[in-house]
């Protein structure tokens, strides 16, 4: 058989030949030639094939809202209806597949629709049964109940009940402490509880001063200071405890937590996703030579204090040679022995760190200690 030259044009539905002349004779079995120039058109009967389906969590907020179903060739997207498909949880089949679908295309989130290719988003919502957070506790499966088609107009009657494979990614469903929380204990730990079981892979999880960007500690997520692999809770334990009053941030690298399927954690990025600020554990100090009074009068005095943080200052006065009430006697306004005493014997300050501040007393006994 002779070689033919000719050019070629292809389109979703056709493949067309065209004969720009024979190096040759071209004949059949009884000598009939072949025209020296021809065109063939191939049309597209193929009916396009299930290939897999896959759950997404497409708005990262730990429940499954969407089984991407890929077929072989692009699906026309006028032929699909919501009636098209049904899904279900675990052990479910073709006759008890409950769940309806709030939409075919995402328009936002991890991944968006594009008209006419080869994948179908199935939205999926609450019906009659529950899809829990925690999207281990079930495998979604999808059928096909209605006809789709392609671009030539060749349907797929349905496919029978499949097993979808998980490609959602775990994400935080909680951490504690807060972001944005104030007064965190100094030896408090920090907690992420996940919407799925998580397994510790490679990576550092990073704890870091606020002010200043100043490195607290980066943490192996195999290291003993992380801790739960295998489970939906991880615990952070630094090495060293928080100090009083500092504003923290977390980050995370992307490739620290998997799911069982693979799928990862995206990770903290942002100075500003995960901080905190631990509580005030340090009693303030009084400067050198405070409290003291000044202005000593006949029946009057000023009571002077400086600390070096903000705060208030409570103070009660007594005779001199009384029994030294505990510091929260003096905060409740009484003697060593409960007594309540005078309004004019007691009271309490506003302070500024490091600003002294004068408290008037007044209605003293003349002449007396």
């Amino acid at each position: 058989m002779e070689h033919l030259r000719g050019a070629t044009a292809l389109s979703a539905t056709t493949v067309q030949y065209t004969d720009q002349g024979t190096l040759g004779s071209i004949t059949d079995g009884s000598s009939n030639a072949a025209a020296t120039s021809s065109a063939v058109s191939i049309s597209d009967g193929a009916a396009p094939v299930y290939v897999s389906s896959t759950t997404l969590d497409n708005d990262n907020d730990g429940t499954v809202d969407f089984i991407k179903v890929v077929y072989s060739e692009a699906i026309s997207d006028a032929s699909v209806a919501a009636g098209d498909f049904q899904t279900g949880i675990a052990n479910t089949t073709a006759g008890n597949l409950t769940e309806t679908f709030a939409s075919l295309t995402p328009g936002s989130g991890n991944e968006t629709d594009v008209a006419n290719d080869a994948t179908i988003y199935i939205g999926v919502s609450n019906g009659t049964e529950s899809i829990s957070a925690n999207k281990t506790d079930y495998t979604l499966k999808i059928e096909q109940v209605g006809a789709i088609s392609d671009a030539s107009a060749n349907s797929l009657a349905s496919f029978a009940v499949k097993t979808s494979t998980d490609g959602a990614s775990p994400v935080v469903v909680t951490f504690s402490p807060a972001d944005n929380a104030t007064g965190v204990g100094v030896n408090d730990n920090m907690i992420l509880t996940f919407d799925e079981v998580v397994d510790v892979e490679t990576g550092n999880i990073t704890l870091k001063k606020t002010v200043g960007d100043v490195l607290v500690e980066a943490m192996a997520v195999g290291s003993a200071n992380v801790t739960g692999t295998g489970t939906t809770t991880i615990t952070i334990d630094p090495t060293a405890n928080l100090e009083s009053q500092i504003e923290y941030y977390v980050l995370i690298d992307a490739t620290a937590f998997d799911d069982p399927a693979g799928n990862s954690y995206a990770g903290i990025t942002s100075t500003t996703a995960w901080s905190f600020t631990a509580a005030d554990v340090t009693a303030p100090t009084f400067a050198a030579t405070y409290p003291k009074s000044s202005n000593v009068a006949g029946t009057t005095l000023d009571l002077l204090m400086k600390i070096d943080e903000g705060g208030a200052g409570y103070f009660v006065v007594l005779a001199d040679g009384a029994g030294a009430p505990s510091s929260a006697q003096v905060k409740a306004g009484t003697d060593a022995s409960d007594g309540a005493l005078a309004a004019n014997l007691k009271g309490s300050q506003a302070l500024v760190a490091n600003v002294e501040a004068a408290k008037a007393i007044t209605g003293l006994t003349s002449e007396t200690a």
